[in-house]
């Protein structure tokens, strides 16, 4: 990985240690040794994994804004929010400067390392061009929470090994280890139907997981008004799929990836009528309406790309992506992401 004039090399041992060779006859390079510190991320590691906790970033968020001592809260929002356009008296311009600059600073956690702001800071940035009181309030209460959970971190769980490299010749091909995959990846996808109270928009997410390793989420608001919840998840369960598809390439693009075949990628849904509409190529009434770009799901499903399975909502790891829960079922479900 590049970074301007900074450097990340992974893999095992004696690869990184040929690649500085290289880079060496090349370029006049100076050796940090192992990661510890890249672009506000700290990265420690243990023999099952890594942890990236950007708990100094989130201290210097909460400084700035004069947040460091404030009383902490335990879920970004609270239970059940719903925000709406005009929500108590408009902002004075300085004021709503400083909510899109917090907005702005939040973002980067999201972003690197902390999926459980997501829709929160999603909720909140719905409203920058004319932020009100009640608004600012739930930008605090996310600030409050950041306080009371800064130290939490990312857990990237050892999901795969390298084959022994054998010895380079003068006469042999460049070899590179192969990857030992042994961790299915699997996605979540979910929505919140009509969550926002002004236009009727639904809240879509999705994330996925090899094994208890988040490698890709997101929670957005949707650009049409779904008439149906079923709607609504197949509209989320595309753009999941969209995700699904670019993964499988990117794993593809692996020199010696185990997989010659590379096997469908599995994606949870909690709405039944969803999945049987990805697997039914007949339209009836109440879907007819759906725009074709969103029937892309059935080619991949049939096409053995991806494959969808039913979980029961109170399982579904995206659901904290899409609406404020309670405490417990948010903290299951953080954990179940990898963030603790």
């Amino acid at each position: 990985m590049v970074y301007v004039d900074d450097l990340v090399l992974i893999g095992d041992l004696e690869s990184v240690q040929s690649m500085k060779k290289k880079l060496n006859i090349r370029f006049e390079m100076s050796d940090l040794g192992p990661l510890s510190y890249f672009l506000g991320i700290a990265v420690t590691g243990d023999g099952n994994g890594l942890h990236l906790p950007q708990e100094q970033y989130a201290e210097e968020i909460l400084g700035r804004f004069q947040f460091s001592s404030s009383h902490p809260c335990s879920t970004p929002l609270s239970p059940g929010t719903k925000l709406r356009k005009e929500s108590g008296a408009l902002l004075a311009q300085h004021d709503s400067t400083l909510y899109r600059s917090i907005i702005g600073s939040i973002m980067y956690l999201i972003l690197a390392t902390r999926p459980d702001l997501s829709y929160a800071v999603g909720a909140v940035s719905q409203f920058s061009s004319a932020p009100c009181v009640d608004h600012l309030a739930a930008l605090h209460h996310i600030l409050r929470y950041i306080r009371g959970y800064a130290h939490l971190q990312l857990h990237l769980t050892r999901c795969c090994g390298f084959e022994a490299t054998p010895k380079a010749t003068p006469l042999t091909k460049p070899h590179y280890p192969k990857i030992l995959w042994d961790t299915e990846i699997a996605g979540y996808s979910d929505c919140d139907w009509a969550g926002y109270l002004d236009s009727h928009h639904s809240t879509g997410a999705y994330i996925f997981l090899a094994g208890q390793s988040p490698v890709f989420w997101s929670s957005k608001k949707q650009a049409t008004v779904a008439l149906s919840s079923t709607e609504a998840e197949y509209m989320a369960l595309t753009r999941a799929t969209m995700e699904a598809i670019w993964l499988r390439f990117l794993l593809g693009e692996i020199p010696d990836f185990l997989y010659k075949k590379l096997p469908s990628i599995t994606i949870f849904a909690d709405n039944q009528e969803c999945i049987a509409l990805a697997h039914n190529p007949e339209y009836h009434a109440r879907t007819k309406h759906i725009d074709i770009q969103h029937h892309f799901v059935r080619e991949k499903v049939e096409g053995g790309e991806v494959s969808l399975e039913y979980t029961p909502t109170g399982v579904m790891v995206a659901d904290c992506l899409t609406k404020a829960l309670p405490r417990e079922k948010f903290v299951q479900h953080c954990a179940s992401m990898g963030i603790y």
